[in-house]
């Protein structure tokens, strides 16, 4: 998947429309849960979760988790890889309960990422055309997400971060890119967020072909 999707800023009444069991949050004015035309790595954006009394509230988090991972420089005492800094903005679903990086957000740690199309840059014999990818039906659509607080290496500061789990598309988009968000149905998005069996059994999955338009920008 590639690193841009958008939100319609009015996001949040389609949530409230759609039924869910929301509860505003006690932002202040401007509320800064706003949508984006163009969502990329490290910004802040919108996620849901559930409370503790199972009613639904959005929060702001960083989109991509900040890790540590070995670079390909080696430090010469050790003769161990460098490690670097990386943003990591995509989980992949297969890997959801073996990785050490992503099974124990899997675990505890699972939001719903609303969203209104995302972008990518397929390429073709004219080179690299930018296409938009959307839900005709869906205004505002969810992503299964991973949340979770990370220290950032070099301020020491807790960060509140998110990333996406994505799936592969070739069987409902085709060859527009090797891997897609990782969409949920309305009747699923209480499966995710509850865990366990119901949220396993989601992994990899995703809509019908026919739910998607695609479209070049």
């Amino acid at each position: 998947m590639c690193g841009r999707y958008k939100l319609e800023e009015r996001w949040q009444e389609y949530c409230k429309a759609a039924s869910f069991n929301w509860q505003d949050p006690p932002w202040p004015t401007p509320n800064p849960l706003k949508g984006s035309e163009e969502a990329r790595p490290t910004d802040p954006m919108p996620i849901i979760r559930r409370n503790e009394s199972g009613k639904l509230f959005p929060e702001l988090r960083r989109w991509g988790f900040i890790m540590m991972v070995p670079g390909k420089t080696f430090d010469k005492a050790t003769g161990e890889p460098k490690k670097i800094k990386r943003d990591v903005i995509n989980a992949v679903s297969e890997k959801l309960t073996s990785s050490y990086m992503w099974k124990w957000s899997f675990k505890e740690r699972r939001c719903l990422i609303p969203m209104s199309s995302w972008d990518e840059w397929p390429e073709t014999g004219a080179g690299k055309h930018r296409v938009r990818v959307s839900m005709p039906a869906e205004p505002v659509f969810m992503a299964a997400g991973l949340f979770d607080e990370n220290v950032h290496p070099k301020t020491g500061e807790k960060v509140s971060v998110f990333t996406m789990c994505t799936v592969p598309p070739n069987e409902f988009l085709g060859t527009v890119h090797d891997r897609a968000p990782m969409v949920l149905l309305r009747g699923q998005y209480s499966d995710w967020l509850d865990g366990g069996s119901a949220a396993l059994a989601l992994v990899g999955s995703h809509p019908d072909a026919d739910a998607f338009e695609v479209k070049r920008v």
